[in-house]
Order: structure tokens, then sequence, then C-alpha cells
């Protein structure tokens, strides 16, 4: 089976395939085009991470289908009757 890595790889590899232009494009890449593209990919990644930072837990038990073994307990199931 393949692993994460491989797998990222191998989606980054097609995804370039992909978006390659064909043998004849007339198409111009102006530098305002360039830093907005270059923009977009940072948002996205800075995007990606501070979501995993603040959803990273919830995300991993619900993959692993475990419950948090150190005895933190998410504020809004702490207690029900706090939120009438």
């Amino acid at each position: 089976m393949l692993s994460n890595l491989s797998v990222l790889w191998l989606f980054i590899f097609v995804m370039i395939i992909v978006a390659s232009p064909s043998a004849y494009t007339q198409a111009y890449l102006d530098p305002g085009s360039g830093s907005f593209i270059i923009q977009v990919l940072v948002a996205s990644i800075l995007g990606l991470l501070v979501s995993l930072r603040i959803f990273g837990r919830r995300i991993f038990y619900f993959l692993t289908r475990t419950t948090p073994s150190d005895g933190t307990v998410d504020s809004e199931t702490q207690n029900p009757s706090d939120n009438v």
C-alpha cells in the first residue's frame, strides 16, 4: 500500500501534468499574475496551518474514532446547562 507521502507526490505530479500547457499556447503570465498566484498559494498554506492548529485535535479524534485520554473536555460539552 502507498504511504501518505507517496500519495501526496503522486497527486502533485498529476496536478503538474494536468496544469502544464500544451505545445502551442498563446498565454502571457505577467508579474502581477505571478504574484497573485504566489499570494494564493501562501494564503492557502497558512489557512490550512491555522485550521489545523484550531481544529487539529477534533479532526484527529474524529478520524481515529477515539476519545481524549488526558481528561480534557470541550467547553461546549462540559456543562450543557450553562448554555441555556
